[in-house]
């Protein structure tokens, strides 16, 4: 259900912070081999409207994309790329379509947590949901 949104969204975010990896959903950052990471996480979905008639319902699906730098290793070099990292990520976000004209979808920005800080290490993000569907009828190939 989220998986070609989060392939875009990983395809689109590969190269906003130099050198850093960009991590799915179910992926686990490797923090002893990369100080600075990214990761697309699904977060669920909430319903907007839905059809009983015809078997389809409106979805909006949350997404946060992370950063996270740290465990150990956080000096002022690591907290700067991620507060810039998290400026580009933002515009990256803020430029994101999926699918083609007409229904080109573009996320909406929602709040957000506060930044987690866990000892040396600090996670910053923005969150954000897509509109989507979901139907009873198996997807036409």
């Amino acid at each position: 259900m989220f998986a070609a949104y989060e392939s875009a969204l990983r395809t689109h975010l590969a190269d906003v912070i130099p050198g850093a990896p960009v991590y799915g959903t179910l992926d686990e950052p490797d923090l002893e081999e990369h100080a600075l990471y990214v990761q697309v996480a699904w977060l669920g979905y909430r319903l907007n409207a839905q059809s009983p008639g015809r078997g389809e319902a409106s979805l909006l699906q949350t997404f946060a994309v992370r950063i996270g730098a740290g465990a150990g290793a956080l000096d002022g070099t690591q907290t700067t790329a991620a507060a810039d990292g998290l400026a580009a990520v933002l515009r990256r976000i803020l430029g994101f379509t999926y699918g083609e004209r007409p229904g080109r979808l573009k996320p909406t920005l929602i709040d957000p947590p506060p930044p987690a800080y866990q000892g040396a290490a600090v996670e910053l993000a923005v969150y954000f949901t897509l509109p989507g569907v979901a139907t009873a009828h198996p997807a036409q190939e």
